[in-house]
């Protein structure tokens, strides 16, 4: 397998204009693999986690001015390349909502999993249809009940043998790490490092901002990426940043409007 960087959050919202998606993608996957002392054109690994009021990934990259679309050998994921930039694999996923409130992405699936439903059988539907079911943190969202309940599903391995929990780009880096976090490790779960920009024009800037060094084969990224998981070490070497705390404050007060105002 050959070194790629991995970010496990990727949404591709209809405010952000396919081109800008991926020159920033591009860009910011090259600043991280210099960080990490990776070779010039590492690629970049994008594990879309697509929700209903997103556009489908092909009507996006027919509009993606610029850069080359080519399929891989595996239905659910896709290549895109342009001159002097790092080759782009872009792999379908989706975020649902479980009864609990628990946001749950199914990464590596052309179809939704269900929504609404009890986390353990959505983490069950994602493991049927062979995807990797991620547990994301998220501003005030693992809380009360809900962080008793991640506590719960990082402890039991043999309800919950594939869980991985995930990590965010817009998490306050000018706070201390969530305790939470040094829970799960200590179960031996893994932390997936994304992005998940926020549903506005100038979050298209952030994707691949925070990503991890990971192993795959470019024919079948998402399988050969999941192989790569089984055997990787719990503590993932990590290239970016996390939120500043003027943008973190600026974009919490916009997502507590927009949720009004919807």
């Amino acid at each position: 397998m050959e070194a790629c960087l991995v970010d496990s959050h990727v949404h591709l919202y209809p405010q952000f204009p396919p081109q800008e998606f991926l020159d920033a993608a591009a860009a910011n996957a090259a600043r991280a693999g210099r960080a990490l002392n990776l070779p010039a054109g590492t690629p970049g690994l994008l594990l879309l986690t697509q929700t209903h009021g997103e556009p489908a990934v092909p009507e996006v990259l027919d509009r993606a001015s610029g850069w080359t679309v080519d399929p891989t050998g595996e239905a659910i994921s896709t290549r895109v390349s342009a001159p002097g930039k790092p080759e782009l694999y872009l792999v379908q996923g989706w975020q649902v909502v479980s009864a609990e409130g628990l946001e749950v992405l199914g990464l590596g699936m052309a179809a939704p999993p269900p929504s609404g439903a009890p986390v353990a059988e959505t983490v069950a539907s994602v493991t049927a249809a062979g995807g990797r079911a991620v547990l994301p943190w998220g501003v005030g969202k693992w809380r009360g009940a809900r962080e008793a309940l991640i506590r719960e599903i990082a402890g039991d391995a043999a309800r919950f043998p594939d869980v991985a929990f995930g990590d965010i780009a817009g998490r306050p880096g000018f706070l201390r790490t969530p305790e939470i976090f040094a829970h799960i490790a200590a179960q031996g779960r893994r932390i997936l490092p994304g992005t998940d920009p926020l549903p506005f024009a100038g979050d298209v800037a952030k994707v691949a901002r925070l990503v991890f060094r990971a192993g795959f084969d470019r024919d079948a990224p998402f399988r050969s990426l999941s192989t790569w998981l089984r055997t990787a070490p719990q503590m993932l070497e990590t290239g970016g940043e996390y939120e500043r705390i003027l943008p973190f404050l600026r974009l919490q007060i916009a997502m507590q409007i927009r949720k009004r105002l919807r």
